[in-house]
């Protein structure tokens, strides 16, 4: 195995939900610990999107939102430490819903992790995944493919 290889599959990722809950101007405000270490160089930042609504939201575990059945979603970044190549902190994803939409409707949550390159972290963007032709998208052995949480928003 070369040693680009095994920083390939060091790739570790836990993400959680710590909680909903709707503050201040935002509708809602969902707390997601964050735990990636072992990042590529090219990895220079992450974000943690979500989405909520119907149960229907946290039915399919795939990345990404669905237009038909979204209530509200939001994105928050945060940046890899270049010395550790990693991030442990939570990150807040506060959002309202969207025009229209009645807040109380949204029962459920799904967010997913998204690993971004260059400067910005704008030169490639995608989540994680087995398939992934991407070298710094491909999660380590025995972890999961798809780094997606669902699940009932507390009330």
């Amino acid at each position: 195995m070369t040693s680009v290889r095994r920083t390939l599959v060091a790739l570790a990722v836990l993400l959680t939900l710590a909680g909903a809950r709707g503050v201040g101007a935002e509708d809602f405000a969902i707390n997601v610990p964050v735990r990636v270490t072992n990042l590529l160089p090219a990895v220079t930042m992450g974000v943690v999107a979500c989405v909520v609504g119907p149960q229907a939201i946290a039915a399919a575990a795939r990345a990404f939102g669905h237009a038909g059945d979204r209530i509200g979603s939001g994105a928050e970044t945060f940046r890899v430490d270049r010395e550790s190549r990693g991030f442990v902190g939570t990150v807040v994803v506060s959002f309202d819903a969207d025009p229209g939409k009645d807040v109380a409707a949204a029962t459920h949550y799904k967010c997913w992790l998204q690993l971004g390159t260059g400067p910005d972290g704008r030169g490639g963007m995608g989540a994680p995944r087995s398939e992934a032709t991407e070298p710094h998208l491909l999660p380590r052995p025995n972890t999961p493919a798809t780094l997606v949480i669902t699940g009932e928003l507390p009330r």
